[in-house]
Parts: C-alpha cells; structure tokens; sequence
C-alpha cells in the first residue's frame, strides 16, 4: 500500500474540491488559503532580502 503525505492529499482534495462534502469543501478552502497566504509571506521575505 502507498503511504501519502498530509500535503499530498490536502492537494489532491483541493483539486477535487467540487466533488467534496459542504464541510470538508469549507475545510479545504481554509487550508488552501492559508498555504496561499504562507507564499505570499515567503516571497515577501525574499524580495526584501535581495534587495
């Protein structure tokens, strides 16, 4: 049996996010938006430090 990651399967379930349950969909929506927002983040840091 292949053993999936945490990360993995939250991606695999945001792609899919129309065939999710109304809670599990709202669930995906938080977490998509909070790697979104730790992007952001990061690469504020790093244009901040290049310049």
């Amino acid at each position: 049996m292949k053993s999936l990651s945490r990360k993995k399967v939250e991606a695999c379930m945001i792609r899919n996010i129309e065939k999710t349950s109304p809670t599990c969909k709202s669930a995906m929506l938080k977490i998509k938006a909070e790697r979104e927002a730790l992007a952001r983040r990061q690469t504020r840091g790093q244009t901040a430090t290049s310049n």
